[in-house]
């Protein structure tokens, strides 16, 4: 979602940048400890310019993110949706924080959001209902 955000390019983009600054700037995003790694890498493998990766390197360290390290028992909750939902791990562990923290999760991803409303009802999806 963050990527859609920043990049004109993306599918979603105008949603995604309303979605982020729907989000009060005093309430981080509470993201996975890759996101950082995440996002830089989209970005490079697009061939993004060194002056926007030098941008987002900034962003993403700052207080917008909260970066959750990946506990042994976040990860079993991972492993739990992966294999209940059919998710990727990726995903299942995106899924597994927003639950462990009571958070959110925003995604653009319609076979996620399907899965996750079937499985875990319990995860809130937000308001990001296009995909």
């Amino acid at each position: 979602m963050y990527i859609s955000s920043i990049s004109p390019l993306e599918v979603h983009h105008e949603q995604a940048l309303q979605l982020m600054r729907s989000v009060p700037e005093d309430q981080p995003f509470v993201v996975p400890s890759w996101f950082r790694l995440e996002v830089v890498s989209a970005l490079a493998r697009r061939g993004e310019l060194k002056e926007l990766l030098n941008t987002v390197k900034v962003l993403v360290h700052g207080p917008r993110f909260h970066a959750v390290p990946l506990s042994e028992a976040l990860l079993e909750d991972a492993q739990e949706i992966a294999e209940v939902a059919g998710l990727r791990a990726y995903d299942a562990v995106y899924v597994a924080l927003a639950r462990e923290t009571k958070t959110r999760l925003l995604t653009f991803d319609r076979e996620v959001r399907t899965r996750i409303s079937r499985h875990f009802p319990e995860v809130s999806l937000g308001e990001s209902e296009t995909a």
